[in-house]
Formats: structure tokens, C-alpha cells, sequence
């Protein structure tokens, strides 16, 4: 199937993030297992979006609910660290989104954390500001 990945990047699904949710790949970067992730998120991928999740983000219940959700784009605004050499990085984005049969477009911002263990990338936390909401 070619067709433009969901993360963004236009690149093909095939050459992009699916290497990754299929297991055959693990991102070396923290931008490249965000982008995965929220692919797997539009793919309904949720066993993937389990096991690269560690820390306060594993087993955090965010998955649920997300059935009907219409993911329409990405959008990085920035990263910290997490490089191929890097243990830790930080990625902020916005996830534009809307629910099943609904027409308007939301959006979430995050402010994401992921650490390196054992060679391998994991989403571990996020970043809340004093109002309660996630990101900058």
C-alpha cells in the first residue's frame, strides 16, 4: 500500500512508521517513537501504544475511549535531546483530531517525555502546566 504516513513526515506508511508497529524496527529516536505512536494511534494499533509505554505513562488508561477518534494531522513544534545517543528527550506537539461522525476539528498539545532503557525508546511521562493542561 503506498500511502503517506500518518505521522507527517511524507514519507511512505511503508517506509516510515510501519517497520516500527510491526515490530520488525525500534525507533532510535524520541521524535521517531512519538511519530510512531501517533500513528499507531490512527492505525487503532493499541498493543503497540502498550509496549512502548514505561513509567507513569504505562498502564495510564489513555487508550480508552479513543475507538471512534478521527486523528486529521501532527504537528512537532519542537524537540529536546533524544537523539540516537541520548537517554532522554522531549517532544512537543499538537495532535488535531475530531470524534466519529463529528465535524469539528479539536486539537491536544503535549508536552511528551521519553527515556532510552535498555537500548529501546519508551513514552515514560508528560509535562503539565500549573492549569492542568499538558504542555508549554
Amino acid at each position: 500500500m503506498r500511502a503517506p504516513c500518518p505521522c507527517g513526515t511524507q514519507k511512505m506508511y511503508m517506509h516510515c512508521c510501519r517497520p516500527f508497529l510491526s515490530g520488525k524496527v525500534l525507533p532510535d529516536t524520541a521524535q521517531a517513537l512519538m511519530r510512531s505512536r501517533y500513528t499507531a494511534f490512527t492505525k487503532k494499533k493499541w498493543h503497540y501504544l502498550s509496549e512502548t509505554a514505561a513509567g507513569n505513562a504505562a498502564g495510564d488508561g489513555s487508550m480508552r475511549g479513543i475507538e471512534s477518534t478521527r486523528w486529521l494531522g501532527l504537528v512537532i513544534h519542537g524537540v529536546n535531546q533524544g537523539g540516537v545517543d541520548d537517554d532522554r528527550g522531549e517532544v512537543v506537539f499538537t495532535a488535531y483530531y475530531a470524534g466519529a461522525g463529528d465535524k469539528q476539528r479539536l486539537s491536544m498539545h503535549e508536552h511528551s517525555v521519553f527515556k532510552k532503557l535498555d537500548g529501546r525508546w519508551y513514552y515514560v511521562d508528560r509535562v503539565v502546566s500549573s492549569d492542568g493542561v499538558s504542555g508549554d
